[in-house]
């Protein structure tokens, strides 16, 4: 009887220990880590014009500003100086699949992307002119006032996005993300220019520009934006693939300091590394991209 006990005893627990066992490999991770992600884009925006007061209260000392002391006499213009706005935005990121529970494995189709970006951004822009009176009929003088606001901003970023068959040596994705954060420099450069032209009776003229340009320190700013985005990856060799990316944005930009803000649309493009986790073969010629 001891005997038939004992090996109840321990057939009960061989078989609670591979009960134990095969439960916890059903116990799956909500999300798994997908690929690493290295990216650069281009960004391009409308400028912001303002005018000279706006400017005053995003530069951290109004002294630096140099303001004309007739500035009022001074024309604004309409128009940007520096035309159409583009920078520069770096991304690092790491991406997830979610858990899929009624196919009992991970969604990699359904990818949700975690990252930190640094940006360059153009910001506000001021500019001013004045014709001044020489008393000469034939030399005329106009000086500029212009400053042209930048920051340099670090800003977290989430994005959630669907894909084609993500085991293909190509598929296309595309999805909604948002980014908030500070700016981690800002500056003012202020230009404060002449030009002389002098008139001569042949019909020729000759021009002098006196430029003058310094960079200022201005107030920081809290940062954000939406976006949808659509792109498409190809794995070049075994994990490795290139990536090209557009999207379009709505973003914020605001200094609690200087209380002054701004929304304006941004559209980026850029292109990028990344590394897929698993196991893939390197890919050929004959692989199909459907």
């Amino acid at each position: 009887m001891k005997k038939q006990l004992r090996a109840a005893f321990l057939l009960l627990l061989t078989a609670s220990q591979a009960f134990s066992q095969s439960s916890e490999t059903e116990k799956f991770k909500k999300f798994k880590m997908a690929d690493f992600q290295l990216a650069g884009f281009f960004t391009t925006y409308s400028p912001q014009l303002v005018d000279y007061t706006t400017i005053t209260k995003l530069a951290a000392n109004v002294a630096d500003l140099n303001l004309p002391t007739n500035i009022d006499s001074y024309i604004r213009r309409q128009d940007s100086q520096e035309g159409s706005q583009g920078t520069v935005a770096i991304q690092a990121s790491i991406a997830l699949n979610p858990f899929n529970k009624k196919k009992g494995e991970y969604n990699e189709q359904h990818t949700w992307r975690l990252g930190l970006t640094y940006r360059d951004i153009n910001t506000f822009e001021s500019s001013y002119n004045i014709s001044v009176p020489t008393g000469i009929d034939t030399v005329s003088e106009s000086r500029d006032y212009f400053v042209n606001a930048g920051q340099s901003a670090l800003l977290f970023e989430t994005s959630y996005s669907l894909s084609s068959d993500a085991k293909r040596p190509v598929y296309a994705y595309a999805g909604l993300g948002a980014q908030f954060g500070i700016s981690v420099a800002s500056n003012l450069e202020v230009n404060n220019n002449r030009t002389v032209i002098t008139a001569f009776p042949d019909g020729q003229e000759d021009s002098q520009f006196e430029p003058s340009s310094v960079l200022i320190k201005g107030n920081s700013s809290m940062l954000w934006s939406t976006f949808i985005s659509a792109g498409a990856h190809i794995r070049v060799r075994k994990n490795l693939g290139v990536l090209t990316e557009v999207r379009y944005a709505f973003s914020g930009n605001n200094s609690s300091a200087a209380g002054v803000s701004y929304t304006r649309q941004v559209i980026y493009a850029g292109v990028g590394l990344r590394y897929t986790l698993g196991a893939f073969e390197e890919s050929s010629n004959s692989d199909s991209v459907y």
